[in-house]
């Protein structure tokens, strides 16, 4: 099976600041705020911007099934010393990039 690695740039500054920032708010939250919070919004917005990206093909009606909702899920690796169990793939539903409760 071929192996494909892409690596790219990207100037996270403002995106740091702006984590710096909300992190203390966060915490008292019992919240981590890393930098996957961040990423999975930009995923969020670009599914949302461009809905092709996300679309699936119905063969046996031979249409391009454009999606009105964006689900987004990540791998996470949760193996420890007494488990055998190695990923996990948590999904978050229905996702909304409004900018009603997000920080500014």
């Amino acid at each position: 099976m071929p192996h494909v690695t892409q690596f790219d740039e990207a100037d996270i500054t403002d995106m740091e600041a702006t984590r710096a920032r909300l992190k203390g708010e966060a915490a008292s939250r019992n919240i981590k705020l890393t930098p996957l919070a961040f990423v999975m919004r930009a995923c969020v917005q670009a599914l949302q911007a461009f809905p092709h990206f996300g679309a699936s093909l119905d063969a046996e009606a031979g249409e391009l099934v454009i999606k009105h909702y964006v689900h987004v899920g990540f791998a996470a690796d949760t193996r420890t010393a007494s488990s055998s169990r190695w990923s996990a793939t948590p999904t978050a539903r229905t996702c909304s990039s409004s900018r009603a409760n997000s920080p500014r």
